[in-house]
């Protein structure tokens, strides 16, 4: 059985086959509930960005799970946002950006791990904080200053802005409620797919101190609930924008490097968009689905980082479809740039994660659910058998 370092999708069977069916039943379960509490609040925010015409409106289903990020990302860094100062926090915006335009990235990240450290991660002791907008506005601006929250942070804003134009009283409500189904959903998602995610706080625990100032110290010590947020999310976002995206004329498929049989002899050649398989290695998953590519008709892309996912891309106004595979925090992130840059996204998870910038020493041969990958391209019908790769 394969190591398990935060995440495995198998749990305790040997595909992920069982996983895909849990998590579309509770993320339904999810948005019915989050329909029942919170609906007044969510048909109120789409009235108001209906009215202005600023922007294109995302879909309901998507509206209702950025209520429930809303409240789980001030649940687990309302602490930690209201402790940084706003130079600090400019100070590392700054840094993101640079590290964006791909200027003196590997400077930019021994100071990101600096700063990081000492002002996005300070512990304080638990108190209780008050809703207010303040306080939200603080978050946003802690998010941004992370680098790892950039496009939730910039759909969070759009609440910030509808919220306020509403009563003092009635904004602070709204974030309490947020907080409160947030609140339910760690409990309830430890309980529900929990099984999935059971190596994560050993991993924190061991790894936390060893990560001390370096830039990735955040990512890779995230919570649980944000494991099971963006495995909600990346299931709501499929079904959301699956349509527009059936409906494109190109489809891309991006994989991670951590998915190459053989990391460091692969004789993959580089492209303007990302690396091209050369089918190197037999056995290599890569090399399987760039085959299958070519039967069907999508291209295939090896993506060496997550940041640089979409660098070299257009969307070209929504005629491409983008399916990225990647390991499980990157997923609503990825999802939100994918669609901000005019593609349409799709996504399938690895079955668990393995790369050695991030997670494994010498790092693990990552896999994907095939079948999933086949049925979002639209090439195997749902009843047919599973397989992996």
């Amino acid at each position: 059985m394969m190591e398990t370092i935060t995440y495995s999708l198998h749990g305790n069977n040997a595909t992920s086959d069982q996983y895909y069916t849990h998590i579309n039943a509770f993320s339904r379960i999810i948005h019915e509930k989050n329909s029942r509490q919170n609906a007044l609040y969510i048909n109120q925010y789409s009235r108001y960005f209906a009215e202005k015409k600023t922007e294109e409106c995302m879909p309901k289903e998507i509206i209702y799970f950025e209520f429930l990020m809303m409240g789980v990302l001030w649940n687990t860094y309302i602490h930690k946002a209201i402790e940084l100062n706003s130079l600090s926090g400019h100070v590392l915006k700054k840094m993101v950006f640079l590290r964006e335009q791909n200027r003196f990235k590997g400077v930019i990240d021994f100071f990101r791990g600096i700063f990081g450290t000492a002002f996005l991660l300070k512990k304080r002791q638990q108190k209780e904080i008050e809703f207010s907008m303040e306080h939200f506005r603080q978050l946003i601006h802690w998010l941004k200053a992370s680098g790892e929250f950039t496009y939730e942070a910039e759909r969070i804003e759009t609440w910030e802005e509808f919220m306020t134009c509403l009563p003092k009283r009635k904004a602070e409500k709204l974030l309490m409620r947020a907080s409160t189904i947030g609140q339910w959903f760690k409990d309830e998602s430890n309980h529900v797919i929990g099984k999935y995610t059971s190596h994560v706080n050993a991993f924190i625990r061991k790894n936390d101190e060893k990560m001390k100032w370096q830039e990735h110290r955040l990512f890779c010590t995230r919570s649980r609930v944000e494991y099971h947020l963006n495995m909600v999310g990346a299931e709501i976002m499929n079904r959301a924008f699956r349509e527009n995206f059936l409906k494109t004329k190109e489809k891309r498929v991006l994989l991670p490097i951590c998915m190459r049989a053989q990391s460091e002899a692969c004789k993959a050649h580089k492209s303007q968009e990302g690396y091209r398989c050369t089918g190197c290695t037999e056995e290599c998953s890569v090399r399987h689905i760039t085959l299958l590519g070519r039967q069907h008709g999508f291209k295939v892309f090896i993506i060496p980082h997550a940041s640089t996912a979409f660098s070299k891309l257009t969307g070209n106004d929504g005629q491409i479809g983008i399916v990225g595979i990647a390991c499980v925090l990157n997923l609503v992130s990825g999802g939100y740039k994918a669609k901000a840059l005019g593609f349409e996204p799709q996504c399938v998870l690895l079955d668990y994660c393995g790369c050695k910038k991030h997670w494994h020493e010498h790092g693990l041969t990552t896999s994907i659910n095939l079948e999933g990958l086949k049925r979002i391209l639209g090439v195997i019908s749902d009843h047919q058998s599973n397989d992996k790769v």
